[in-house]
């Protein structure tokens, strides 16, 4: 809860200023909470909105088990590697 407000922001400005894709690498993560992945599912809504791609990078049980949990995988675009989310936006 601590930087989910920096990590907002910082999902917002690259949300508003990417061009054709947004992928976010969570596979450096320790610890994903729900604060955290309200705010990639706010970064994925405005990526949308203006017609860009969005993709996730996220592996192991600290990242990919919450977003499996909470049934996020489909909505945010969640493969196991960057290359996975790097071509999965560039199709």
């Amino acid at each position: 809860m601590g930087t989910a407000p920096r990590l907002i922001e910082a999902l917002r400005e690259a949300a508003e200023n990417a061009d054709r894709a947004l992928v976010v690498d969570l596979t450096p993560v320790t610890f994903l909470a729900s604060a955290g992945m309200s705010a990639l599912v706010f970064a994925c809504g405005l990526t949308r909105s203006r017609g860009v791609g969005f993709a996730v990078a996220a592996a192991g049980p600290v990242t990919a088990r919450p977003l499996t949990l909470m049934e996020l995988t489909g909505t945010l675009a969640v493969v196991s590697s960057l290359d996975e989310a790097l071509a999965a936006v560039s199709r």
